[in-house]
């Protein structure tokens, strides 16, 4: 056991958090650079709709697809060939896709405050790589955070970062009530 977490857990930790990750991922901030580095944005700032919502209702359409071609056949893959074992009670894969749902919303909204940085700067292309490598492990999709120190996990735990993977998959767990 490290860090709380047994060999055929970790391998189950590593699993969903992979799978959810299948489903929240969007790419609203290069999308949204695209827009203000080719000048696309005025149009649609001038248009009588909120451009963030419009954006956040992408995303969410674009994981309806996700799910459908992407997570349930990777789950189908996955699942026997690792041999996954299911939550131990039912109703904790309603609450670890309701989970991923929250974390869908929070990653929309941090990649379109990243994308935001393109009316700031030329090119954020640099900013995307570092967001995109530093997400992974802020939100506990390399590594738990139980496998970080104490001290990073107190600095970490007031940020939204662990809400899109390490809490969805520790309540998959049963390891989070």
């Amino acid at each position: 056991t490290i860090g709380g977490l047994d060999l055929s857990e970790m391998i189950t930790y590593v699993a969903i958090s992979w799978i959810g990750r299948s489903f929240y991922f969007n790419n609203i901030s290069r999308d949204l650079m695209r827009r203000i580095t080719e000048g696309e944005i005025a149009m649609q700032l001038i248009k009588p709709f909120h451009v963030q919502t419009v954006m956040m209702f992408e995303a969410i359409g674009e994981s309806g697809f996700r799910l459908i071609m992407f997570t349930l056949p990777i789950m189908v893959v996955v699942v026997p060939l690792f041999g996954i074992a299911g939550p131990s009670a039912p109703g904790l894969y309603l609450w670890t896709f309701l989970s991923f749902c929250l974390a869908l919303v929070i990653y929309t909204q941090i990649n379109f405050l990243v994308g935001c940085l393109a009316f700031y700067m030329k090119n954020i292309s640099g900013v995307l790589r570092a967001k995109m490598v530093s997400m992974d492990f802020l939100t506990g999709v390399v590594v738990p955070f139980t496998f970080f120190p104490d001290w990073f996990q107190r600095a970490v735990e007031y940020l939204p970062f662990q809400a899109i993977s390490y809490i969805p998959v520790t309540i998959y767990l049963g390891k989070r009530p």
